[in-house]
């Protein structure tokens, strides 16, 4: 059964208990999101939940996302930026932890079990690491700022996203899992690179406004400034 709301509408498939809750924002690129909705049904064996933002009028999409178990779907009347989107998705999870990933990526066996067992006891973020052509025989990468790794797709307690304030939305498409992951480092706790957690980012263009790349980086200077070099 579905449930559906007017305006920011939710639709939600069947029910569980998620330990985890796995949260991505789309401007309707189905090709990719077929991939990555494969992948993570392979290469997930605990108990999870999607909940996916999705703007208004990409009909393909939604129902690509209707007939995936475990969905819940967040329909955007008004689209203010993908940060803000990750937010609504991150406030309608229900998992004890929280993972964000992009449309475009495919994650690969043991991706969670190896981050959640890093983590362990710990507040920890977990950093995944990944190479951004989506060549895995080329290797992996650590994305990191001022040497301190930060989690570019990333599982983190529910408790302490909610303490921290989840993702600062004046980076409106570029920087706030950057700027989060500074924020965990200023605020005592630590990131954590796991390289056995793997996921292919295929970096898909789409969408993409040259205009705005430059703003990600721009607010993080202004934010950061005399406390860590970006």
């Amino acid at each position: 059964m579905f449930e559906e709301k007017v305006g920011d509408g939710i639709e939600t498939s069947t029910e569980q208990s998620p330990l985890v809750s796995i949260v991505f924002g789309t401007i309707g690129r189905p090709s990719h999101i077929s991939k990555c909705l494969e992948s993570i049904k392979k290469f997930t064996p605990i108990p999870y939940e999607l909940v996916v933002v999705v703007a208004n009028g990409h009909t393909e999409t939604v129902e690509i996302l209707r007939n995936t178990p475990f969905c819940k779907i967040i329909i955007e009347e008004n689209p203010s930026g993908a940060t803000a989107a990750f937010n609504k998705g991150f406030v309608e999870s229900n998992g004890r932890f929280i993972v964000h990933l992009n449309d475009d990526v495919e994650v690969l066996d043991g991706w969670i079990t190896n981050m959640l067992r890093a983590i362990g006891d710990q507040d920890t973020l977990g950093a995944f690491c990944f190479f951004d052509d989506a060549v895995p025989s080329l290797g992996f990468t650590v994305y990191g700022q001022n040497g301190k790794p930060y989690a570019n797709f990333g599982c983190i307690r529910r408790e302490l996203f909610e303490s921290l304030g989840f993702w600062d939305e004046r980076y409106i498409f570029y920087g706030a899992d950057t700027d989060f992951g500074l924020t965990m480092w200023h605020k005592g706790y630590s990131v954590l690179p796991v390289p056995d957690a793997r996921i292919i980012h295929h970096s898909a263009k789409e969408g993409r406004r040259s205009d705005l790349r430059e703003q990600g980086p721009n607010a993080l200077r202004r934010k950061w400034a005399g406390i860590y070099d970006v």
